[in-house]
């Protein structure tokens, strides 16, 4: 049975409404991700630091315990095109928290002012510096992302992998935005269960981030598409009523066929990206603990 603050939270956001169901601008987009993450604004005692990662912006996040040795990277959600560090402080601290490690939250830029790949970029751009910069072994770091930034966490493995860096220890992903087609069947049949992702809401944002329908399939983008072989360890979280809960059982089975390690976390009864909203629904802290276990398990203390 669903908890008292996840029925709260299904009733707040049945009353608001999608962001996406009339035609706002990319600023009222903006500015209504803003309104709700702060009204979910509760975090438990962390640090705050903006940094500039090797030119990319981004903040440390860190919970009173938190190993310096060992760095969750994040990326936040908000289909590329919305969010930031500010709008996922909270979560950024939570995970600090239960996985007991530093977050870098890259503020990766958005589009439609900077279109794919301009977060990928950001996001080697980040992984380098720490690599570099900051020497922290790879070992010691996994990456971590919500929605769309959960797309770019694997986005990011997979081009690491490819390009010759040294690949993190694992990565976990939220409720991730797998498919810039939209292909998967659970788009339109649970779309009316869904109340944070519409069908054309996530088509308009995803149109915004790539440069031409080619690049929708690319599986930096869409790592649904992507092979999996020689990748670290993955943890997919999905809530059982997400508009895009085929993105992640799909990647699942992807990586199980190319011999990977993957583990599937399914939030039952649960909408996209609930862990977002964990300063109101246990059901969020849950995930994001078993999160943090997961961290645990595969990344090294330096």
């Amino acid at each position: 049975m669903p908890s008292q603050g996840f029925l709260d939270l299904l009733a707040y956001l049945g009353q608001r409404g999608r962001s996406t169901d009339s035609n706002p601008t990319m600023a009222e987009l903006r500015a209504k991700v803003v309104e709700l993450n702060e009204r979910f604004y509760d975090p438990p005692a962390h640090t705050f630091d903006e940094v500039d990662a090797g030119g990319v912006a981004a903040a440390w996040v860190r919970s009173p315990d938190a190993d310096p040795g060992r760095v969750v990277v994040h990326f936040h959600g908000g289909g590329y095109g919305t969010g930031s560090v500010y709008t996922h402080r909270d979560l950024c601290a939570r995970i600090s928290q239960a996985a007991r490690a530093s977050v870098l939250s890259v503020d990766y830029r958005l589009a439609p002012e900077h279109p794919f790949p301009a977060a990928l970029d950001d996001g080697l751009g980040a992984y380098r510096w720490l690599l570099g910069s900051e020497g922290v072994s790879a070992g010691s770091i996994a990456l971590s992302g919500d929605s769309a930034g959960a797309g770019l966490a694997l986005g990011l493995g997979l081009a690491c992998r490819d390009l010759g860096y040294p690949s993190p220890a694992c990565i976990a992903a939220i409720s991730p935005l797998g498919d810039l087609t939209h292909s998967g069947a659970s788009v339109a049949e649970r779309a009316d269960r869904d109340p944070l992702v519409s069908p054309t809401g996530s088509h308009n944002y995803a149109m915004r981030y790539v440069r031409s329908w080619h690049d929708l399939r690319n599986p930096y983008a869409s790592p649904v598409f992507a092979d999996f072989t020689d990748m670290p360890a993955v943890l997919l979280l999905v809530g059982t009523e997400e508009a895009l809960y085929d993105d992640p059982i799909r990647i699942e089975a992807n990586i199980r066929r190319c011999g990977g390690e993957v583990e599937l976390y399914v939030g039952q009864d649960m909408v996209h990206d609930w862990p977002l909203f964990a300063s109101r629904v246990p059901e969020g802290q849950d995930a994001i603990a078993h999160l943090g276990t997961f961290v645990g398990k595969f990344t090294a203390s330096a």
